[in-house]
């Protein structure tokens, strides 16, 4: 009986990892307007319905499920998942994953008020000895190269807070990713009318993150890869980015 018992776990445990690895579990963190957890407008974030409609059209079943940030990043990396969105194009996310062709990108700003009467800005070092209270956001890599110019900021824990003390005048000048920055002003009412520079610099790019211990991840990267590129020709892919009205 006992024996029994445990050849049927041993069979359920296996049949249950085969049944999950046909199916494309990918690990994403809240961070819109890239990936949306629980939308109210049917919109779960641009890079989520590129993926999932690259794979709808692969035929592959697929499922983006929602996690805190560095939880995400080590399922991923074990193998646990099947791939990360979004992902940044560093050596240490190249170690353990293969990345996919750009689904989007991140353009840094300088967020201002309207009323902003300083020089143009173009690069961190233009904010050496301005008489202006600067933001950046807790974890963004643009805080250290704040920190190498001797440039003093403000944390802020999130995008929305950081443009909250920017309209309210608790910081003149914020260092933010334009595209959410977008999406904020579209979805919030932001009590103050605002303006921005763009650094000059390649925008930053996202990708999704195959993880290398995933079975034939490197197949499907390939085949990712190659529907990605028809949807990017055949409109798709432009379409779905209109559909949240980031101008």
């Amino acid at each position: 009986m006992y024996k029994s018992f445990v050849l049927f776990i041993l069979l359920f445990s296996q049949s249950y990892i085969l049944n999950s690895q046909n199916k494309i579990i990918i690990a994403a963190t809240h961070y819109p307007p890239y990936e949306i957890e629980n939308p109210t407008d049917n919109l779960p974030g641009f890079d989520v319905e590129v993926v999932l409609k690259v794979f709808e059209l692969l035929h592959i079943p697929a499922e983006v499920q929602f996690f805190p940030w560095q939880r995400a990043v080590t399922m991923t990396t074990l193998g646990k998942t099947t791939a990360l969105l979004s992902c940044g194009d560093t050596k240490e996310r190249r170690e353990v994953l293969y990345l996919s062709d750009q689904i989007s990108q991140s353009t840094l700003i300088f967020l201002t008020r309207s009323d902003y009467s300083g020089p143009v800005l173009k690069n961190i070092s233009d904010l050496k000895g301005l008489p202006f209270a600067i933001g950046c956001l807790r974890g963004y890599a643009i805080c250290e190269e704040l920190n190498v110019n001797m440039v003093p900021f403000e944390l802020s824990d999130n995008d929305e807070q950081g443009i909250i003390k920017l309209a309210y005048s608790r910081i003149d000048i914020l260092l933010n990713n334009l595209e959410t920055t977008q999406y904020i002003l579209l979805k919030k009412n932001i009590p103050q009318q605002l303006k921005w520079y763009v650094l000059e610099r390649q925008p930053y790019t996202f990708h999704l993150g195959f993880s290398k211990l995933w079975p034939n991840s490197k197949t499907l990267l390939i085949k990712f890869n190659q529907e990605l590129a028809t949807i990017k020709a055949n409109g798709i892919y432009q379409a779905i980015h209109d559909k949240y009205k980031l101008k």
